[in-house]
């Protein structure tokens, strides 16, 4: 399951994580689990951006819908160790 759901993040080039537990059949709770376990083995980094504006976002197609500029935004990327292992 964590492959899937790696390989779901880099097909989707994002992680929405209601659509990623629908995609692999489990609930919204163990893709947040997985995805902890995820950071903790190396496979994605995590970032926080508490002080993230709109105007950073020019551009993004996901600008409207994320509220970015009214919370902490939380970022994961996939690893280089992440994207080998979604590729095995």
């Amino acid at each position: 399951m964590f492959r899937e759901i790696l390989r779901e993040m880099i097909a989707d080039g994002l992680i929405n994580k209601p659509h990623i537990a629908r995609k692999v059949g489990v609930h919204v709770e163990v893709v947040e689990d997985i995805i902890c376990m995820l950071v903790d083995h190396g496979y994605l980094s995590k970032s926080s951006h508490a002080e993230l504006s709109h105007s950073a976002c020019v551009g993004c197609h996901l600008a409207s819908k994320c509220g970015s500029g009214n919370s902490t935004l939380q970022t994961y990327s996939i690893t280089p160790k992440g994207m080998r292992y979604a590729k095995a």
